[in-house]
């Protein structure tokens, strides 16, 4: 059987997809989008914000890393959606990264003042859908074993316990023809 470890979408990953009260939209590179994603100091997002003060201490090198991964967006490798209310406000991410055998591995975040309202669970199902038109027939999660909230969520949209990482556990859900 031949490998498709080097599998990429014939299509791009759609900019933004809707949802009835969100929606999603590929992170850009604008003054004010960096300029949200390095002031976190406000959101709460624990872990991503961390991760994030960690790597990019300043607007540039947000910048940088976000010019980066578009280019590996605009290849079909990654994607990196925020959350976005219709007024504007951003609440979150969902990231995914193309494994290269129509599988996606996928991350989420959410301000803690918008979790427990259905966010990522909606946002999972438009992004379920989406990539499942471009041709990707599984999603991965990837969640902290500690992370009893994440946890929940994937279990609770029909994701499967696959198998533990060092602290991370692998959520398989089978997405192919959700979209057709």
């Amino acid at each position: 059987m031949k490998s498709n470890m080097n599998w990429v979408p014939k299509f791009p990953f759609p900019n933004i997809i809707a949802g009835s009260d969100f929606y999603l939209s590929k992170h850009d590179t604008s003054d004010e989008h960096i300029y949200e994603m390095v002031q976190l100091e406000d959101r709460n997002w624990n872990d991503f914000e961390s991760y994030l003060l960690r790597h990019f201490p300043d607007e540039v090198s947000a910048k940088e890393y976000i010019i980066q991964r578009n280019n590996m967006s605009n290849k079909g490798w990654v994607v990196d959606y925020g959350i976005h209310l219709f007024s504007g406000k951003t609440i979150g991410g969902l990231n995914f990264v193309n494994r290269g055998d129509k599988s996606l591995a996928g991350i989420y975040y959410l301000d803690k003042a918008y979790r427990g309202y259905g966010f990522i669970s909606k946002a999972l199902k438009i992004a379920e859908v989406e990539m499942s038109k471009i041709g990707f027939n599984k999603i991965v999660l990837e969640i902290n074993i500690d992370n009893d909230e994440s946890i929940n969520v994937a279990n609770k949209n029909g994701y499967k316990p696959e198998k533990t990482i060092y602290k991370m556990v692998d959520f398989i859900k089978d997405i192919r023809n959700l979209g057709r």
